[in-house]
Formats: C-alpha cells, structure tokens, sequence
C-alpha cells in the first residue's frame, strides 16, 4: 500500500477467487430483490434495528424529520455493497472516504459496523426462512470486507496509516 498525503490506499487484494465473488455477488443480490419484493423499502427496520444496538446513533438524525437523509444513506449503503460484491471499484474509495467524513463529524469508531449489522439483521428478520447459511455466509463475507477498509480507514483518520 502506498500512503498519499497521509491516506492509506484503500485498493486491496481481494482474498476471495473469482468464482467465490461471483457466487457471493449473486447471493447478495437475490438478498437486496427479495428483500425489496418482500417489504419494499426496509429502511424503517434497517433504521430501527440500528437505533436498537445503538441508540446514541438517533440524535444524529434529529433534522431528518421526513426521513430523506436516512434515505439516501442506505440507497448509497445498497449501491456501495452492490459495487463492493462486483467489481468494488467504487466501493472502496467510497467507503473510505464516507468513514473519514462521518469520523469527522462525530460518528463514533465502530457504528458502520453496527450500521452494516442492523442492515443484516433486519434483512435476516425480513426473510425468515428465506435466509439460510449461503446468505449468512455471504454477508459476513461483506461485513468483513468493509472491516478491513473501515480499519485502514480509521488509521489514517488516526494519522496511523502505513
């Protein structure tokens, strides 16, 4: 990795073969259809299971009275997780920066990835018996990753990137 006016690179190896991405892409994707054909919208549960684990997070959104801004925060979560099982081109890059904004204005270290679990779990509810190992597999394989990038992340928002 290559350190860039104090950032880390955030373009990592990918540890998992090329058939794996694939098989995970697919499952991730048939998740997010099922969950929009079940529900529609799930912010309302993603939202609720994240106030739930972490309840400091809801003041954060006092101004979002019409509920816009959490909104637009899972469709960028949806489209980030769709790129990363993909091609992640953009995904990394995203999620780096996002991390190093929120960090910035107060978002405690650790809520993506309570943001990133409330999402699974509500997904996991939502499907009930719909949601097997492949998909529990998949998603943690999903969370992982955005671990890795949120802890190179988090060093460099520490100046601890190298």
């Amino acid at each position: 990795m290559s350190p860039v006016a104090g950032y880390t690179c955030v373009m990592v190896p990918d540890p998992l073969s090329a058939e794996a991405r694939v098989t995970r892409a697919e499952i991730i994707e048939r998740s997010l259809q099922a969950v929009a054909d079940r529900v529609g919208d799930p912010g309302q549960q993603v939202y609720a299971r994240l106030f739930e684990l972490l309840p400091d997070s809801e003041p954060l959104f006092v101004r979002d009275r019409q509920g816009q801004v959490r909104a637009e925060m899972l469709q960028r979560a949806f489209e980030t997780v769709l790129d990363l099982v993909r091609d992640g081109h953009f995904a990394r890059g995203m999620l780096h920066a996002e991390y190093v904004n929120h960090r910035q204005i107060g978002v405690p270290h650790g809520a993506y990835d309570v943001f990133f679990t409330a999402m699974v779990d509500a997904f996991r509810t939502l499907l009930g018996p719909d949601w097997g190992p492949q998909e529990e597999g998949a998603w943690r394989s999903v969370r992982d990753e955005i671990a890795g990038i949120v802890q190179r992340a988090e060093a460099a928002f520490n100046g601890t990137a190298t």
